[in-house]
């Protein structure tokens, strides 16, 4: 029992070179061999969590990718047919979680052809009511 709290600190002190290496961006300047056999066993156990760790957070990412190229691929279909299809004015708003965040699309048709014809048609009655006076 001795031995193992012995041994605790040590890993501890190890961990702690390891990340201040790890900040500074510096190789590390130990050996495996240094290592008692239950910092050994540690030190796999904590890679090989950190291998998988990174392999899920990897095939998330993959889905995330796949998913959002498949959904934005229907935004940009819906609105190629509603353009087609409708001469009034629309807004569409779509937000996708991608690999590396989220992205947001939003497009918007304005027809402004109703305004102008209500322009002309208020130029119109103005005109005619300073022209009658």
């Amino acid at each position: 029992m001795k031995a193992k709290d012995t041994e605790a600190p040590q890993f501890d002190q190890l961990k702690a070179a390891l990340d201040a290496e790890h900040a500074q961006g510096k190789l590390l300047d130990f050996s495996v061999q240094d290592l008692t056999r239950e910092d050994k066993r540690e030190l796999l156990r904590q890679l090989l969590a950190a291998r998988v760790d990174l392999a899920v957070s990897q095939a998330k990412a993959d889905q995330r990718f796949k998913n959002s190229t498949r959904d934005m691929q229907q935004t940009v279909q819906r609105v190629t047919e509603l353009e087609q299809a409708s001469k009034s004015d629309y807004e569409i708003t779509s937000s996708f979680e991608t690999a590396s965040g989220k992205t947001n699309i939003q497009v918007k048709k304005n027809n402004n052809t109703v305004i102008i014809v209500i322009a002309i048609a208020i130029a119109i009655v103005v005109l005619a009511f300073i022209t009658s006076v």
